[in-house]
């Protein structure tokens, strides 16, 4: 079911009943489409009324007759190209629907970045503090170089598994460092007399 209407803004629109966020009580905004461009867009659900939007037939009752008349043959013509209007609202929900799901798979993919670089640094702090506890001297860190090994390597000192993701490796073992405690290979080896 559609509503035909004329809008000051955007001219004869249609507001399709059919599309979930265009039924009765649901909240959020309208989907409308603008039938001089074909053109969908999204209104405020209370910006629906008198004077910003009219009802077609409401609309027409308010000219004169010659420019009720003209009006009216433009929306019989619109009205008669529904079926290619309605192809084009469900093409253009599609490319928005396509674009949302790339935004959101995007911002994912960014807070997956910025907690994996928290628990780096997180990382890193530990394994100064792992040397600190055992009087070790810091040679510093280096960019692990990436394996395709999916061998789990636990930590010799807590036993937890060593996230290859994060990719902290000591620079004086060669070792990689545990995320959870900060240990690497340096701890196992005997200290230089």
């Amino acid at each position: 079911m559609q509503w035909w209407g004329y809008s000051k803004e955007h001219g004869w629109v249609v507001l399709d009943r059919s599309i979930s966020a265009n039924r009765p009580g649901v909240k959020g905004d309208l989907l409308f489409f603008r039938c001089r461009d074909s053109t969908t867009y999204l209104a405020k659900r209370a910006t629906w009324e008198v004077p910003a939007y009219t009802f077609a037939k409401n609309y027409l009752r308010g000219l004169s007759p010659e420019d009720s008349a003209r009006e009216a043959a433009e929306l019989e013509a619109f009205e008669s190209r529904w079926p290619e209007f309605e192809l084009e609202i469900g093409r253009q929900q599609e490319e928005a629907a396509a674009r949302a799901e790339a935004a959101r798979l995007e911002a994912e993919q960014r807070q997956r970045q910025r907690e994996l670089e928290e628990h780096r640094e997180d990382a890193i702090a530990k394994h100064r503090g792992y040397l600190q506890r055992l009087g070790l001297p810091n040679g510093g860190i280096a960019e692990a170089a990436p394996t395709k090994s999916r061998r789990a390597v636990k930590c010799a000192a807590c036993g937890k598994t060593i996230d290859r993701a994060l990719g902290v490796q000591c620079v004086t073992c060669v070792g990689l460092v545990c995320g959870s405690c900060g240990a690497c290979g340096c701890g196992s080896k005997p200290k230089p007399t």
